[in-house]
């Protein structure tokens, strides 16, 4: 008796162990099903690697960004189009990771959990991006030959308008040494708008304005005095020009190196991180199944000189592109930002695969820091930068000229935000070893937004 009650034990303990691992494998088979239908071995949906049974991807306007016709995945005519909205949409090998063809595959090949995959003369759903194709084409253009990225959005609705990167390819005719010719393809693959970090330049003075307004007393009561330069203990600040005596304003917009060395050593290393921290220019951001790369800062136990750099974003100092757009956005928004999202919907005649949901940062300033520094920088658009041609829209802005220390010309940055209710953009522009931010940076936003109005 005793050994059949063993026995019984043993079949219960592996009975149960048995129905343990089916139910593990079961919810695997749920949780994984779309990977394993979407694997580039299943010729069904894929030929040599390349997804083909997949639905379109058009801009905001209905244009045809991506489609499949006889088994071909191809592109629009207009090669111009094709290179400007290329890190976006992404090629058909999936070499560009954050492209909407490889993160939404799935929802492109109409796979459900239910149906799973469609047959081929089943209708394929469509995905609508909010970019509209005319505005990166122009931005990408204005680029010219310099690598960089353009990043314009709707600050009250989230709706990215524009994201163009380069360097580029053409994902209809794929160049056959595009995996070996580094001189003209390094970092191709990454869209930069997502994944670049940058050297910020002086557009990281926004940064230490915003500190200096929370944590010095009376400083816009104040005036100051910059000679061109500044000696410390363990090197020397360089200005672009003898500003003279300024107020805190006049030297925002002079972008004046000496007066926000001081402002960053009054303020103190720890206070300047956790603003830049608190901005969200140090963390990581998700946007529509994409990364936007965290910022650093190396301001362990610095020098005098590293403080102050790093007050006037140089020295150590990294900073992602949209991640500046998204704090012009909580500048423009009184001290919070709508989260920017470039995937509308995924849907065709029968039903709905994924809609846009709208989401907010958290508090990143006060309303009252947020309005001075609105005012700062309508000041800059006004009176510095001559509203980039487009005086309309009320533009409030901080350009950047970005040394690199590698021997070639500087990053030129522009960040900023159309102050107008019918035009609410947010934009950040970086224009790699170009120079002068005012103008090629400018230049950039400017073609950007153009089409957009």
């Amino acid at each position: 008796m005793k050994t059949i009650n063993k026995r019984s034990w043993i079949v219960v303990v592996f009975s149960a162990v048995m129905l343990a691992v089916l139910a593990l494998l079961g919810a695997s088979m749920c949780i994984n099903a779309s990977d394993y239908a979407l694997n580039p071995v299943n010729a069904h949906l894929y030929t040599r690697h390349v997804l083909l049974e997949a639905g379109r991807v058009l801009d905001r306007n209905g244009k045809t960004l991506a489609e499949t016709v006889d088994r071909h995945r191809v592109y629009p005519s207009d090669l111009e189009t094709r290179k400007s909205t290329l890190h976006v949409v992404g090629d058909p090998y999936g070499y560009i990771a954050t492209g909407v063809q490889t993160t939404f595959r799935a929802e492109l090949s109409g796979y459900s959990l239910v149906r799973g995959v469609p047959s081929e003369d089943e209708q394929k759903p469509d995905l609508t991006l909010t970019i509209d194709a005319r505005s990166c084409v122009a931005a990408r253009q204005s680029l010219g030959y310099n690598n960089g990225t353009v990043v314009v959005y709707n600050y009250k609705t989230g709706e990215l308008l524009c994201e163009t990167s380069a360097p580029y390819y053409d994902p209809e005719n794929i160049p056959g040494d595009l995996l070996t010719n580094t001189d003209m393809y390094e970092g191709v693959f990454m869209n930069r708008a997502l994944r670049g970090l940058y050297v910020p330049g002086s557009v990281f003075k926004i940064v230490t304005l915003c500190a200096a307004l929370e944590n010095i007393p009376d400083v816009e009561s104040r005036t100051f005095f910059c000679e061109g330069e500044r000696v410390l203990s363990s090197g020397t600040v360089i200005c672009t020009d003898h500003h003279g005596e300024q107020t805190l304003k006049e030297a925002f917009g002079n972008s004046c190196n000496c007066v926000f060395s001081v402002l960053a050593e009054e303020i103190g290393a720890q206070k300047l991180v956790a603003t830049a921290e608190r901005l969200g220019l140090l963390s990581e951001y998700e946007i529509d199944r994409g990364t936007v790369l965290a910022g650093s800062m190396d301001l362990e136990d610095p020098t005098d000189a590293e403080l102050c750099w790093a007050g006037i974003g140089q020295n150590k100092t990294m900073i992602n592109p949209t991640s500046m757009m998204i704090l012009c956005g909580a500048i423009a928004g009184g001290g919070k930002a709508v989260m920017p999202y470039y995937v509308k919907s995924v849907k065709n005649d029968l039903m709905s695969w994924y809609s846009a949901r709208t989401k907010r940062t958290d508090e990143l300033m006060s309303p009252a820091i947020a309005e001075k520094l609105k005012e700062y920088m309508y000041n800059n658009g006004t009176n510095y930068y001559g509203s980039f041609g487009l005086p309309e829209l009320n533009i409030c802005a901080k350009t950047g000229t970005a040394e690199t220390g590698d021997g070639k010309q500087p990053h030129a940055w522009l960040v900023g935000f159309c102050d107008d209710p019918e035009h609410p953009y947010a934009f950040a522009a970086v224009v790699e070893n170009a120079g002068s931010g005012r103008y090629y940076a400018g230049n950039a936003v400017a073609a950007a937004l153009m089409p957009l109005l």
